[in-house]
């Protein structure tokens, strides 16, 4: 009678072990299952956040980064529906910008106010910007005061991330 108790008391280990077990490695594998999930969904995430610029509107609202030919200027752009900030990442000087846009790759902006001297050029007149050309890292714009025939035109890079 002992001995068949004994048996049965170690079957039932046995099997009490055998579910635990399973559920154990059922668990783990549910936790692992969602885990991945999680991270594969961090790294779309990832992915569809990187700015894409398919068209000229796609550039008219975000930040930007210039960095003038022959010069060690650096300037940070921003740009919503109304305003343009170009800030001086060197000395933190900004300027703010009302933007009018004429169409989806042209606009003009008109000078508001800014700590950094600013000549009387930019006060009295009318900045004009077009876009040239653009892929997902850069785009290339000419800016001419009053005009976009005007002699007083300048063609430069402006980034969309950081260099």
């Amino acid at each position: 009678m002992k001995n068949e108790t004994e048996v049965k008391n170690r079957q039932y280990c046995q099997e009490l072990f055998a579910v635990t077990y399973f559920y154990l490695n059922n668990y783990c594998m549910r936790y692992l299952l969602i885990l991945s999930l999680v991270v594969t969904a961090l790294v779309l995430i990832s992915y569809t956040t990187e700015k894409k610029i398919e068209t000229c509107k796609d550039i008219q609202k975000g930040e930007f980064y210039f960095y003038p030919k022959g010069s060690d200027k650096k300037y940070k752009i921003v740009r919503n529906a109304k305003f343009q900030r170009e800030i001086n990442l060197v000395s933190g000087d900004t300027s703010v910008y009302k933007i009018n846009w004429i169409n989806d790759c042209n606009c003009d902006l008109d000078y508001v106010s800014g700590k950094a001297k600013v000549t009387d050029n930019v006060r009295q007149h009318k900045i004009y910007m077009q876009i040239l050309n653009f892929n997902n890292n850069y785009y290339e714009s000419r800016v001419c005061l009053d005009s976009m025939s005007s002699p007083y035109c300048l063609t430069d890079t402006v980034w969309l991330h950081p260099r």
